[in-house]
């Protein structure tokens, strides 16, 4: 993983098969935001932002909704 840009409130990771674009929107009061970019061919974008939205759950204390 490479680190190719950053300021107060972006992150952009750079991989062999995708970029990873953080925005911090929440030092203005909103949800942050993450924008992948993936370039493999057989990539499964389903799977893959399940597994992002779980990490971010986890990095921002966000517990999922209870199940009835």
């Amino acid at each position: 993983v490479v680190l190719d840009y950053r300021d107060p409130y972006f992150i952009g990771l750079r991989t062999d098969h995708a970029m990873y674009r953080f925005f911090g929107r929440n030092h203005f009061g909103a949800r942050v935001g993450l924008v992948v970019h993936d370039f493999d061919p057989t990539a499964d974008g389903t799977g893959l932002e399940a597994d992002l939205k779980h990490w971010l759950d986890g990095v921002y204390g966000v517990s999922a909704a209870p199940t009835a």
